[in-house]
């Protein structure tokens, strides 16, 4: 509004400093749009900022399957995970408390955000552990060791 007023009913300097902030601040933001749109990761990008690294390592894997249970991650995290993976990796949603099975034909299995529930669940039905990929308290990353 400010920019407007002044462009329109000030004096000829006036509207000559309130051009040039307003091409300021268009130029600023084309480019500003134009390193945001190229990077992996930016500051706004909250959701799935682990997400490359995370699907870097499952494409890896010859034949991978990623378990998550819908209410223990965000699913915009799933989706934006899910773009950035190979075609031949399936993905198995678990509705809590379901336990899965897992069919056979996989080279990796990953768990992705799992519940406490369904990391416990796994670990009991297949009587085998975790191998969590990072160490931290949220672990957004784990496989199962069959």
């Amino acid at each position: 509004y400010l920019s407007r007023a002044n462009l329109i009913n000030g004096n000829l300097r006036t509207k000559k400093v309130w051009k040039g902030i307003v091409a300021v601040l268009l130029t600023g933001g084309v480019i500003s749009c134009a390193i945001s749109s190229q990077t992996e990761i930016w500051w706004n990008k909250q959701v799935g900022h682990h997400n490359p690294t995370i699907a870097r390592i499952i494409n890896q894997a010859e034949r991978p399957l990623v378990i998550s249970n819908v209410s223990s991650v965000n699913p915009g995290d799933v989706i934006s995970l899910s773009y950035l993976l190979n075609p031949q990796v399936k993905l198995q949603l678990v509705i809590p408390p379901t336990i899965p099975d897992i069919p056979q034909g996989f080279s990796d299995v990953f768990l992705f955000y799992p519940s406490d529930h369904l990391q416990q669940g796994l670990e009991e039905k297949y009587s085998t552990k975790i191998e969590w990929f990072d160490e931290s308290s949220v672990k957004p990353l784990g496989k199962l060791r069959l």
